[in-house]
């Protein structure tokens, strides 16, 4: 999954060479992985929350690694069957306003991991598509609430990423500010 392209777009070219040439720390690994159990432990399971949590997980690392973690909408694949995501052009114009419309995914890429907040609690909700819980609960420890892992790792499990835009940061700030208000946080 390239989206050195996609933060070039919604960035600057500069951000997109800077992401590209970052590597990340331990720490920084540590700090993605606290976080996200975090955000985890205080965001309530509600549906359709994949770009607040991601955004939310994307500010609340500013504070604990130098790279930014760039919040990635698109398609997620389980088995080669389309989880989430949908044809057509994608206006990143439609991630400044609700649009409940949106059927797509969000996750978020700190250097070259991958890091997805709402995936499994949605899979083990009962109201997931059958084939990410099918996938989940053969792929997946019970135990394990947020994935993280190495993005180009996530196909050997069966799952596909497909990055087609990257927030904007006043985007990603909107959604964080609202997931926070939402959870009392911010």
């Amino acid at each position: 999954m390239d989206i050195k392209p996609l933060i070039a777009a919604s960035f600057s070219p500069e951000e997109a060479e800077a992401y590209a040439a970052y590597s990340l720390s331990d720490a920084d690994r540590a700090a993605l992985a606290a976080t996200g159990a975090d955000l985890l432990k205080h965001f309530p399971p509600i549906p359709a929350a994949c770009l607040p949590m991601s955004s939310l997980h994307s500010v609340l690392l500013e504070k604990h690694v130098k790279q930014k973690a760039y919040v990635v909408v698109g398609s997620v694949y389980a088995d080669c069957v389309r989880v989430f995501g949908e044809d057509g052009e994608l206006d990143g114009k439609r991630f400044s306003q609700s649009d409940p419309s949106w059927d797509g995914h969000g996750w978020i890429v700190l250097g070259d991991q991958l890091a997805d907040a709402s995936l499994f609690r949605t899979a083990r909700s009962g109201k997931g598509h059958p084939a990410l819980a099918a996938l989940v609960k053969r792929e997946v420890s019970p135990q394990a609430a947020m994935m993280i892992c190495d993005a180009s790792d996530t196909e050997k499990s069966g799952l596909r990423y497909e990055a087609r835009y990257v927030l904007t940061q006043d985007q990603v700030d909107d959604l964080a500010r609202g997931a926070g208000r939402l959870m009392g946080a911010l």
